[in-house]
């Protein structure tokens, strides 16, 4: 495949996969869950004061409904909350974001792996269409994150391991490190990946 056709190819299965995370984002499905309401009040709370709702100052584990989730979601909704209001659309473009985020690092860790464009391109059109992505995508559950970070983590792994720049493995262990604090499967996923 030529850089021109490779390019063309990413931008469009790219495309596709943002058009169906973000289309009608507010809409599909309708209304906020509860779960979604707690991060993005979270999230809006500490934009006020930097506490929690619960009174806690810059908590690494929220409260919630007692679910005591790791801190990276609310913390990145803070930004979208902070730059369009406490409204529907700032709490779910979060996990667009992270979607879109991830369907990137598909493509380059699988480029890595397999020094393949075509093979790159075809994870990138497989995941730019998976449903379970893209419902979690549409949806304020910090899951979503796990993707993102675990492909983007092995990377720079990888990388590494090609390289053994310092650079890298400061990155692996950024990357992993701040997954740690996206969602508890992190927890167990990571280390046994890595092996």
């Amino acid at each position: 495949m030529t850089a021109k056709s490779v390019t063309l190819f990413f931008f469009a299965f790219l495309g596709l996969g943002i058009l169906f995370r973000g289309y009608d984002l507010t809409g599909v499905p309708n209304g906020l869950n509860r779960d979604e309401i707690v991060m993005g009040y979270d999230a809006f709370c500490l934009l006020q004061n930097g506490k929690d709702q619960w009174g806690q100052f810059l908590p690494f584990f929220f409260r919630g409904l007692d679910g005591y989730q790791p801190g990276l979601f609310p913390y990145t909704t803070l930004i979208w909350v902070a730059l369009l209001g406490p409204i529907d659309l700032a709490i779910r473009l979060t996990p667009f974001f992270y979607g879109v985020l991830a369907l990137i690092s598909t493509f380059f860790l699988t480029r890595r792996i397999f020094h393949s464009n075509p093979i790159a391109l075809c994870a990138l059109f497989l995941l730019a269409i998976a449903p379970w992505h893209i419902m979690y995508c549409r949806l304020a559950n910090p899951n979503i994150l796990v993707p993102f970070f675990h492909t983007l983590g092995l990377f720079f792994f990888f990388r590494w391991i090609d390289t053994k720049k310092t650079r890298d493995l400061f990155f692996t262990a950024l990357v992993f490190g701040l997954s740690f604090h996206s969602y508890y499967v992190t927890y167990f996923f990571i280390p046994l990946s890595m092996m």
